[in-house]
This record gives C-alpha cells, structure tokens and sequence, in this order.
C-alpha cells in the first residue's frame, strides 16, 4: 500500500519554522506551504504520477502552468503503459512448477 501523510508540525524543528513562517531560516527564500486541503490534494496528486487516473489531471495542471516540459519528461510522447511489475523469484518458480496429477 502506497501513502502519503500530512505535515506535522514538530517543536524546534527546521520544517516547523519553514511551515509556520514561510521563510527558509538559513536562505531566507520563500517557501510555499500547501496548508488548504485543496493544496494538499493538488500536491499529492504528483507523488502518484504513475497511475493512468492522475495523468490527464497532472497534464492539464502542467499545462495551466506552462510547464509542458515537465509533462514530457514525465509521460514522453508515447501513450501511457503499464509499468512492468517485479515479480520476485519464489513467485516466478511457483508458476513454472506444473501441479502433480495422480
């Protein structure tokens, strides 16, 4: 099972002050902090990039966004395959093996 969980804030902690401020402490850069549900929604969509309901989803965002590059690096310009799936060893000789009929 694929997930993935929520900031949470801990005390004294390098994420903490960039979470609650917005500022990088050692740069002083800006940084955006998804905080509204839809952001949330709208980052997480990207770490599962991969299954075939997100891709028109990601590519119209990209789109939106003009970054038609990143879509193409992540989606080329082939149609969309299944990835291949590992199949570990013990799997693969358990189909090999033909069952015992007596």
């Amino acid at each position: 099972m694929e997930q993935v969980q929520d900031f949470t804030p801990t005390p004294m902690t390098l994420s903490t002050e960039i979470y609650y401020t917005g500022i990088h402490p050692y740069t002083g850069e800006k940084v955006f902090t998804a905080r509204k549900p839809e952001e949330k929604l709208n980052q997480r969509k990207y770490f599962f990039w991969y299954l075939p309901e997100k891709r028109n989803d990601i590519q119209n965002s990209l789109k939106r966004m003009h970054r038609n590059d990143l879509a193409e690096k992540l989606y080329g310009n082939t149609p969309w395959r299944k990835p291949a799936r590992i199949v570990s060893e013990a799997k693969s000789r358990q189909k090999k093996k033909k069952p015992n009929n007596k």
